[in-house]
């Protein structure tokens, strides 16, 4: 996925993906992807929310909703985060030492 924003391109293909979270929820695959640019210290999100079908996914009981309004309840985009912002989103989410493999030696 490609976006710009504030005049600059984030792209998921040329950026390194470093640390990732899945959604607790059973019923959706909520996925948020933490990248990191190649060519400078940036960080950004995808964030990428998909609702049914999933594994818990019952067709008998959603065989009345209209699938454009599913369609609809998707939806990915690309959120920029500040050096702080990804360092405190991967203290949240991440080990100890997937904090240290992407920000370096932690400071006692």
């Amino acid at each position: 996925m490609k976006k710009i924003i504030n005049h600059k391109l984030y792209d998921t293909e040329t950026a390194e993906a470093v640390a990732s979270k899945f959604s607790d929820n059973p019923m959706d695959d909520t996925i948020e992807v933490l990248y990191r640019k190649k060519t400078t210290l940036e960080f950004f999100k995808l964030y990428r929310r998909t609702y049914l079908p999933n594994k818990y996914y019952d067709p008998e009981k959603y065989k009345k909703i209209n699938c454009y309004i599913l369609q609809r309840n998707n939806a990915e985009f690309i959120i920029t985060l500040t050096l702080e912002q990804a360092q405190q989103w991967v203290s949240e989410n991440c080990s100890f030492e997937e904090y240290e493999k992407i920000f370096g030696k932690v400071e006692e």
